[in-house]
C-alpha cells in the first residue's frame, strides 16, 4: 500500500509522456535533430569538444569501424579499482572454501540405502528424458528465433499479445474454479477486459516492435555462438551457488541467520546496569554483518555473470550493425562473439563490476529487511518497528526498480563503446534526449513475444514427455515427466531469450547513436524501423540517409 502511489505517479507520467504501458518513441523535432550520418556518440562522448566535423579521416574511420572494437583497442581498463575488489572477494572466498568450507550434513542424514538407490533410479529415468528435453528446447527456440519470428516479425508479435489474452484467461479461469465468488469474477472480468483493451490500443506500435525484433533477432542469429557463451555463463552460475553454499555453510552463515531470527523475538536488553530497546538486541552484530557480506557476496557476483552476458551481446551487435554488412558473415558465429566476451571479461569487467555490486548491495539490504519485517510482525510486540521496516523495504523497492532499470541500458552502453560505467549512464540518457526521446524507449511488446517463446517451449517440450512415457510405459508418472521437462525447457529457453533480450536493447542504441550507418549496413531491416516510427508519429522529420534520397524516421 504506501508502494501504490509511488507506482501509480509512476504510470500516470508513463500514460502522459508516452503511448499506453510501452514507453515513449523516439520523435526528431527542430530542437534536437542531429545529422544521422554521424555518430552521436563519437562527437559528443568519445570525441567531445574535440570533435571535428571537417576531419579527413574517412567515414570508415570516423564512424567507430566498429565501434566497441575502437574504443577497447586502446586497452584502458575502465573502473579498476572494482576489478581488483572483484580479485581480492575472490581469494577470500578461496581462503575460506579451503580452510573451513563444507554442504550441510543434514542434507544426507534421512537418506539411507533403500531411499539411495531409489533416487539413483530416479535420476537414471529423469536423466532419460531431461537431455532429450534440453537438445529440444534449444533447438526448438532457435528454430522460432532464427526462422520464423525472424522471416515473420509482424505476425510474431500480434500472436503473442493473442496468446497473453489467452493465458490470462486461462489464469482467471482456474482463479474462479479454485476461489468462486462474486468478487473473484469481478476479477477476472477485469483482467481480461483489460487484456483485450491493451492488445487493441498497442497495435500502431506493433510495426515498429517488429522491425526492433527483426533487427535484433538478425543481430543474434548472425552470431549463434552468442547463445552457446549465454549457456556457459548460466553453468558458471550453478557453480558459484554450489560454491556459495559451501563456503556459507562452513563459516556458519545458516546457524547465523537462525541466531538472527530467534534474538528478533527480544526487544530489551541490559548492558551495564540499564535496559536499552533494540529489535535484534545486543549480541547479534557479528551474525548480521557476516549474512549481510555473504548476501552481498552471493549476488554480486550472480549479477556480474548476468551482467557480462548484455555487455557481451551488446558488442556482438555493435559489431553487426556498424562493422559488417549483409554480406560479411563469414566469421560471425565465432570472432565478434569471442573478442566482445574478451572486451567484457578484461577491459570492461571493472565497470560491470561497479554496477554489479551496487546492485547487490541494495538487494542484500531488501533482503535483511523483509527479514526483520517478517519477524516483527510475527513477534507481534513492537508495531512501530513493523511499519518502520515496512516504510524502509518500500524506498529499498523502489531505488532497486530505478537501479535496474537504469543498469540495463548503461550496460548496453559499456559493451557499445568500452565507457566507464557512471559516463555510460549518463551518456545513454542524453543519446535519447538529443535523439528526442522524453523517456527511455521500453521494449514490452519485444517481451511479450520472448514470454510466449518460452512458455511455448516450455509447454511443447513437457507435452512430447508425456507422449514419450506413454509410449515408453515408463514407471516414471506423466505428470512428474511433464513438469520436470516443462521447468527444463523453460530455463533453456529463457536463457536464449535473455540474449535475445539484450540485443533489442543494444539495436535501440546503435539506432539512435548513427541510424545512417546502420541504414548503410542493413538498409531493409533500418527503413523498416523508420517506416514503423512513421506510423506512430507521422509528423517526424526525415532524414536523408547516405543511399536513399529520403526516410521518415
Amino acid at each position: 500500500l504506501l508502494c501504490l502511489p509511488a507506482h501509480l505517479f509512476g504510470a500516470f507520467y508513463k500514460m502522459k509522456n508516452s503511448s499506453p504501458e510501452y514507453g515513449s518513441v523516439v520523435v526528431i523535432n527542430e530542437a534536437t535533430v542531429v545529422d544521422p550520418n554521424e555518430s552521436w556518440v563519437h562527437a559528443h562522448v568519445i570525441g567531445g569538444e574535440d570533435y571535428d566535423k571537417s576531419s579527413t579521416k574517412t567515414e570508415e574511420e570516423v564512424t567507430l569501424q566498429p565501434k566497441s572494437s575502437q574504443m577497447h583497442s586502446q586497452a584502458t581498463y575502465r573502473d579498476l579499482p572494482f576489478t581488483i575488489l572483484f580479485v581480492l572477494h575472490l581469494g577470500v572466498i578461496s581462503f575460506l572454501a579451503l580452510a573451513c568450507g563444507s554442504f550441510p550434513e543434514n542434507i544426507f542424514d534421512s537418506i539411507d540405502g533403500n531411499s539411495l538407490a531409489q533416487a539413483e533410479q530416479l535420476l537414471k529415468v529423469l536423466g532419460s528424458i531431461i537431455v532429450p528435453c534440453i537438445i529440444v528446447s534449444f533447438f526448438s527456440t532457435y528454430f522460432v528465433t532464427a526462422v520464423i519470428a525472424l522471416r515473420h516479425p509482424m505476425a510474431s508479435v500480434r500472436i503473442s499479445l493473442y496468446f497473453s489474452v489467452i493465458t490470462n484467461a486461462s489464469l482467471m479461469c482456474v482463479l474462479c474454479v479454485s476461489y468462486p465468488s462474486v468478487w473473484t469474477l469481478l476479477l477476472a472480468v477485469a483482467v481480461l477486459a483489460y487484456s483485450i483493451w491493451y492488445v487493441s490500443v498497442i497495435q500502431p506500435f506493433i510495426p515498429f516492435a517488429a522491425a526492433i525484433l527483426k533487427l535484433g533477432l538478425a543481430g543474434i542469429t548472425a552470431n549463434w555462438g552468442m547463445y552457446i557463451v549465454t549457456m556457459f555463463l548460466s553453468a558458471l552460475w550453478c557453480l558459484w551457488i554450489a560454491i556459495w553454499i559451501y563456503v556459507a555453510n562452513g563459516i556458519g552463515f545458516f546457524s547465523d541467520i537462525s541466531a538472527i531470527m530467534q534474538q528478533n523475538v527480544q526487544i530489551t536488553y541490559e548492558q551495564n546496569g540499564q535496559t536499552y530497546y533494540s529489535y535484534y538486541g545486543a549480541d547479534v552484530t557479528k551474525e548480521i554483518t557476516t549474512v549481510f557480506l555473504m548476501l552481498v557476496s552471493l549476488y554480486w557476483i550472480s549479477t556480474i555473470l548476468t551482467n557480462i552476458t548484455q555487455t557481451t551481446v551488446a558488442g556482438v551487435i555493435g559489431t553487426w550493425a556498424f562493422g559488417r554488412t549483409n554480406t560479411d558473415t563469414s566469421s560471425c558465429s565465432n570472432t565478434p562473439v569471442m573478442q566482445s566476451l574478451h572486451r567484457s571479461c578484461t577491459t570492461s569487467f571493472g565497470s560491470i563490476c561497479f554496477g554489479s555490486l551496487l546492485n547487490a548491495v541494495v538487494i542484500a539490504i531488501r533482503v535483511m529487511l523483509n527479514w526483520a519485517s517478517d519477524r516483527s510482525r510475527e513477534s507481534g510486540e513492537n508495531q512501530a518497528a513493523a511499519l518502520l521496516y515496512c516504510v524502509l523495504k518500500c524506498i529499498v523497492l523502489l531505488f532497486e526498480d530505478i537501479l535496474e532499470y537504469f543498469n540495463q541500458w548503461a550496460y548496453i552502453f559499456v559493451g557499445l563503446y568500452g565507457t566507464t560505467y557512471l559516463q555510460s549512464g549518463k551518456s545513454v540518457l542524453e543519446l535519447f534526449t538529443a535523439r528526442g526521446c522524453s523517456a527511455i524507449i521500453s521494449d514490452g511488446l519485444s517481451t511479450y513475444f520472448m514470454n510466449a517463446v518460452v512458455m511455448t517451449v516450455g509447454f511443447g517440450c513437457g507435452a512430447l514427455a508425456v507422449v514419450g512415457t506413454s509410449i515408453s510405459a515408463s514407471a516414471l508418472n506423466p505428470w512428474v515427466a511433464f513438469w520436470t521437462c516443462f521447468v527444463a525447457a523453460t530455463i533453456i529457453s529463457g536463457i536464449m531469450m535473455n540474449a535475445v533480450q539484450g540485443a533489442v536493447k543494444a539495436v535501440m542504441v546503435c539506432y539512435f547513436d548513427h541510424p545512417g550507418k546502420m541504414f548503410q549496413n542493413h538498409p531493409e531491416e533500418t527503413n523498416a524501423l523508420a517506416n514503423g516510427i512513421a506510423l506512430v508519429f507521422p509528423s517526424a522529420i526525415e532524414f536523408d540517409f547516405p543511399t536513399a534520397s529520403s526516410t521518415t524516421v
